[in-house]
Parts: C-alpha cells; sequence; structure tokens
C-alpha cells in the first residue's frame, strides 16, 4: 500500500461516526484525547463497515491529525 492515501468522503464520514461514537460510549474520552489503544479500536470498526477500503491504523492516525 503507497504512503500517501487519499480518502473519500464516504470514509471520512464513518470515521467522524466512529469517533463520535466512542466518545458517547465513556470508555473513550474525546476531550483531553483519546486513550492508547483507541486506533486499533478504529480501525476494527472500519473494517467492519468498509472492509474493501483496508484502513491501518497509520492511516487512521495520519487522517486524524491532518
Amino acid at each position: 500500500m503507497p504512503l500517501h492515501r487519499n480518502w473519500v468522503q464516504a470514509e471520512n464520514d464513518i470515521l467522524v461516526d466512529i469517533l463520535t461514537e466512542l466518545t458517547l460510549e465513556g470508555k473513550w474520552k474525546g476531550d483531553t484525547g483519546f486513550k492508547s489503544g483507541y486506533l486499533k479500536v478504529i480501525e476494527q470498526k472500519l473494517l467492519e463497515k468498509l472492509p474493501a477500503a483496508e484502513l491501518t491504523v497509520t492511516n487512521i492516525d495520519s487522517r486524524i491529525k491532518n
């Protein structure tokens, strides 16, 4: 997989939905930064919703920082 990956709008929308969902669960607080391990949880949820996207923890971390 190339180092640079372009995200489509559907992937962005699902990522935002997952981050919101994690925040509302209370286990993963988003106000001061998420706890360690949250990227792996996001990766698993994205895999369930978008199995063909092949997004990795590195892709997700990079997108969140952007």
